[in-house]
């Protein structure tokens, strides 16, 4: 959760999503991203100036995969 969704696969206006760029905020967003796309762009920089900061995680170690890619496909992240 958390992550800024800057860009879809296909036409904003064929998605349930009433602006064409938000924040994932609730599971149910998630569930919709995966039945309808098959890639979401994602601005990690946007996604961390928007969130609180006690929410806020470090950034990933270089080499690492993004846990919000799998979390989009429906793929658990590797432990770390």
């Amino acid at each position: 959760m958390g992550a800024y969704v800057s860009q879809l696969d296909r036409p904003w206006t064929d998605t349930p999503f009433l602006f064409q760029g938000f924040v994932i905020e609730e599971e149910e967003q998630l569930q919709v991203l995966r039945r309808l796309c098959k890639v979401v762009y994602v601005e990690v920089s946007r996604a961390e100036a928007e969130a609180p900061a006690a929410t806020q995680t470090p950034p990933p170690v270089a080499g690492s995969k993004s846990p919000t890619s799998d979390a989009v496909n429906g793929r658990q992240p590797a432990p770390g």
